[in-house]
């Protein structure tokens, strides 16, 4: 279990750094976006899909959710700790991320995954307006962030990596 707490946050935070590079092709000539609002939107959807996963590690893991969590949190934070050059960022970031994971968890943890009676009450639909107001983009783009949250959720396949009935 700890090995694929490992695998997914290595999959997670470099496919969220494609999804953010397919976004800004898509949208930049929409928006004048800077290096952090680009930062903020990779840090929304390392959220995001940190909070899927621990929505399939309740589903799945049941008891041994907490020791997956666990271990998915300290790898993300490690790789992107990686990535910054100075060391004063890096250990702000490392100290702050569960409690963000945890604010997040609070704010998106009352939508509902897939289908939802009413949009107000879709994860994805409330997420995806997160993201728009980031950029400060109306509903057209809309569809270009919810593609790209169903495509992930695809590709992750979180489901599938945690259920070992079958297996």
């Amino acid at each position: 279990m700890l090995k694929k707490a490992s695998a997914l946050a290595r999959v997670v935070t470099s496919l969220e750094v494609q999804c953010v590079e397919s976004l800004q092709s898509r949208l930049s000539s929409e928006v004048d976006v800077t290096d952090r609002q680009w930062w903020n939107v990779y840090y929304d959807l390392l959220l995001y899909y940190m909070h899927i996963a621990d929505r399939e590690a309740f589903e799945y893991l049941e008891k041994s959710r907490g020791i997956f969590m666990k271990r998915l949190v300290e790898e993300v934070a490690k790789i992107c700790c990686g990535d910054f050059k100075d060391g004063k960022q890096a250990a702000k970031f490392k100290a702050n991320f569960l409690e963000n994971l945890n604010l997040f968890q609070n704010e998106f943890g009352k939508y509902q995954r897939g289908h939802a009676d009413y949009l107000k009450e879709s994860l994805q639909f409330q997420f995806a307006k997160r993201i728009l107001t980031r950029f400060g983009l109306g509903p057209t783009f809309i569809v270009d962030i919810f593609k790209h949250l169903v495509a992930d959720e695809i590709i992750l396949n979180i489901p599938r990596l945690l259920d070992d009935s079958d297996r």
